[in-house]
């Protein structure tokens, strides 16, 4: 970096707010008078004068085994307009009080499953009513686990980068002459070994490709992109039984990547073992997104050949409408012609379904299938838009409501919050271009922030740490600044500067929580992320993810990137990370959500770094109040209810 060049970063990472007495309280004691009352602020369970029944719902797997993970409930009925939602808490359950007699729809629903309903009625007071929901596992809601690379030393590192890089460019030779420079250098690297078994892939020659995808394997045998690669290969060559047991280790070392599920299915395929072949091809397309929509090829193919036409049908037309010019076009229309015809009448009387043999479509889709070679490593992690979530399957997001209390949430923290101290340990390392660290430096800060709405529209936060006012005391020259912007994102008076998405019901930590996509809209002023110079400043256009507890709507994790990269100052990428805990503040009866901790990847002026900030022994400062707090406490569970 140059020295005197400070950027600072209105990047925003810090606090939510909530008062208790703002949360609803479940099960609202009866009032005296007769008649049924609701909030007007929620639409959810009337109370009425005399006690009337419970409602608790236990969630468990399809064994029968409590969830490990905090699932959502809601409580609907036609009949006495009911629609209130709860979260589970200990033993998985999830309680309703005040229940009034009436028939009822109860849906659970958690992240990496597929939702459920059962049906209950409720017939008398005066009683208490158990409901247990079994929730089947979604096959795409497996956690990532990503594997810690091997460290190279200096020379490798710096003959890796220019081999990666002389590889991106096209460059094969000069790409040759660096990584094995660096595979001299570095003989066990698992990582050197696949750009190696990469480059010699674009060269044409796979036998070498082969032997370096294996040398890859043996180094690491967790090295997703090397075993998918080496499935690659044996797929290409008809040898479908080799291709399995690579294909199938690289899903398992990384259940995200959809071209090595891709693979496998069209592997089990072509063995006519349907039924995993169809579960693989599902994986594909829910993980890839858009990008493997040609898997429905495969996945029509085995739904045919397992005599489930209609469900075949649906595949290969959902083909032809992502791929209106495709050149397999006239086949995918014969296969879903054969599939529609009548069945032929048997001697006896009954018809068997139409079944289609293995291979159909798939054999002239070869030209569509993925390339695994061209998923080169990354320095750091994926843009929210290349990352795909794990969503509770068939549970419909009432975004107006989650986006509308989210940013309640964020405006009590500008109208109840004045400033707040803390402790701040920064980690500071320049990375290579796998994200390895090359070299890392702390510091310690007294932090101090300042929050406040003088004006309608016009949100500031003022910061110090230690009393520093310039660059002189952060790593590499570099000041981020301005840590509470990024949560005013969701505030009223700057929710419309933004597109905002609820995408559905996830979870994170535990917690089930409803997932927020947001995008700086092109016609209103970007105002949370900028860049300043001493002669200058940019402005940079977000978008982002916000994890939304589904208990209370606070925000409990953040992720943001530019829209864009800013490459007239050499940003290439600015990538965010922040998680919440909530903190009891006893004096003022409130609940502060403040960071845990704090993750920036940059890539500026050619070097790539990593930061990470974390928070401690935090004192608020509200209006006419001061008190140090403790650690973090169980978040509260109670909600408001979806309108």
């Amino acid at each position: 970096m140059k020295a005197g060049l400070a950027i600072f970063l209105l990047m925003a990472f810090f606090l939510l707010f909530c008062p208790i007495h703002t949360l609803a309280q479940r099960a609202a004691a009866p009032p005296s008078n007769s008649g049924p009352t609701t909030n007007p602020f929620e639409t959810g369970i009337p109370t009425f004068s005399t006690p009337l029944s419970s409602v608790v719902v236990t969630v468990a797997d399809e064994n029968g085994n409590p969830l490990g993970e905090q699932a959502l409930v809601k409580l609907y009925s036609d009949t006495n307009n009911t629609n209130t939602w709860g979260t589970t808490q200990k033993r998985s359950e999830a309680e309703f009080d005040n229940v009034a007699p009436g028939d009822y729809e109860i849906e659970a629903s958690a992240a990496g499953f597929q939702s459920d309903t059962q049906t209950l009625t409720v017939m008398s007071a005066h009683q208490v009513f158990t409901v247990l929901v079994r929730l089947k596992l979604d096959a795409a809601g497996s956690t990532l686990v990503v594997k810690p690379g091997q460290l190279l030393a200096p020379k490798a590192q710096k003959e890796t980068e220019k081999g990666l890089a002389a590889l991106k460019a096209g460059n094969l030779n000069d790409a040759q002459k660096h990584l094995e420079n660096a595979f001299r250098l570095a003989p066990t690297n698992a990582d050197v070994a696949f750009l190696l078994g990469y480059l010699y892939l674009q060269k044409k020659d796979k036998d070498q490709a082969k032997t370096y995808f294996e040398k890859a394997t043996s180094f690491n045998p967790q090295h997703a992109r090397a075993l998918t690669s080496l499935g690659e290969l044996y797929l290409n060559d008809g040898n479908y039984k080799a291709a399995t047991d690579p294909l199938e280790k690289a899903v398992a070392a990384d259940p995200a990547h959809w071209q090595a599920h891709w693979m496998l299915a069209s592997a089990y395929l072509h063995q006519n073992e349907l039924e995993k072949s169809a579960q693989q091809a599902r994986l594909a397309i829910q993980s890839g997104k858009g990008a493997a929509n040609n898997a429905e090829l495969v996945l029509g193919d085995a739904l045919a050949g397992l005599g489930k036409s209609k469900e075949a049908i649906n595949a290969f037309q959902t083909f032809l409408e992502a791929n209106p010019k495709s050149d397999v076009d006239g086949t995918v229309r014969d296969a879903i012609a054969k599939l529609q015809a009548p069945p032929k009448i048997e001697a006896v009387s009954q018809s068997t379904p139409v079944a289609m043999s293995a291979g159909t479509v798939t054999n002239l889709a070869a030209t569509t299938a993925p390339d695994a070679s061209l998923s080169l490593p990354t320095w750091g992690p994926p843009n929210v838009d290349d990352e795909k979530p794990v969503l509770a399957i068939g549970t419909k997001c009432p975004a107006d409501h989650v986006i509308d209390m989210t940013g309640r949430r964020v405006k009590e923290l500008v109208d109840n919050l004045s400033n707040f101290d803390a402790t701040e340990d920064v980690v500071h390392e320049n990375l290579d271009v796998l994200g390895k660290p090359i070299d890392k430096e702390t510091r310690k800060y007294d932090y101090t922030a300042t929050i406040s709405e003088p004006q309608k529209d016009v949100l500031i936060v003022e910061e110090s740490r230690n009393g520093l006012t310039d660059k002189g005391g952060f790593p590499a020259g570099i000041a981020t600044i301005g840590l509470p912007a990024l949560a005013f994102v969701f505030h009223p008076e700057r929710r419309a500067d933004f597109d905002m998405v609820c995408e559905g019901l996830g979870q994170w930590d535990g917690q089930a929580t409803w997932l927020v996509h947001f995008r700086q809209r092109p016609d209103r002023p970007s105002r949370e992320l900028s860049f300043d110079f001493k002669n200058g400043s940019v402005a940079a256009d977000l978008k982002g993810r916000a994890w939304v507890s589904a208990s209370n709507y606070q925000i409990v994790r953040l992720e943001a990137d530019l829209v864009n990269p800013l490459r007239n100052i050499q940003l290439l990428t600015e990538h965010q990370v922040v998680e919440y805990k909530p903190i009891q503040f006893k004096k003022a009866n409130t609940v502060v959500w403040l960071p845990a901790e704090a993750d920036v990847y940059m890539d500026f002026l050619h070097q790539r770094f990593h930061r990470r900030h974390t928070f401690s022994h935090f004192m608020l400062f509200s209006v006419g109040t001061s008190q140090k707090i403790g650690q973090p406490k169980v978040p509260d569970t109670t909600q408001e209810k979806p309108e």
